[in-house]
């Protein structure tokens, strides 16, 4: 149902987003903002931060319309702008690799310099008993290279 609806929806809204001038981008991009907003879990301030972020590394790059470099720094690497699946799979890597696995005590004074989540991964007999296929992998190619 919701096919046929889009099917008859689409051609007088192609005609009327045809006629989309700069105010108009600049009010969907607002309302977009807004909405994300709202629909945020947590509070507002987080989600504001979260999309100053978002547009701060939306707007590394080359100006698609006037070739103008923004927030490059003289780095060729930054003029196709940052990748996004780099980015998405860097923070999810980091926050997995940092995100404590065994709570510490609070009478705990004692100084950790690797975080607990990593601290908790190195030293868990199961690891150290089973390899894992990142291991299985760097042997079986070690094994092959020789």
């Amino acid at each position: 149902m919701a096919t046929v609806v889009l099917a008859v929806a689409a051609p007088p809204l192609a005609r009327v987003a045809l006629q989309f001038g700069p105010a108009e981008y600049f009010s969907l991009v607002v309302l977009g903002l807004v909405v994300s907003i709202a629909l945020a879990r947590g509070t507002a301030l987080k989600a504001l931060a979260m999309i100053a972020l978002g547009v701060l590394f939306g707007a590394v790059g080359q100006d698609i319309y006037t070739g103008t470099p923004r927030f490059v720094f003289d780095q060729r690497e930054l003029y196709g702008g940052i990748d996004f699946v780099s980015v998405a799979v860097g923070m999810f890597g980091v926050a997995e690799i940092l995100r404590p696995e065994v709570a510490v005590p609070a009478t705990s004074s004692a100084f950790h310099p690797v975080p607990s989540g990593l601290a908790s991964t190195w030293t868990r007999s199961a690891n150290a008993r089973r390899p894992s296929c990142t291991d299985l992998g760097w042997r079986y190619g070690d094994f092959h290279a020789r």
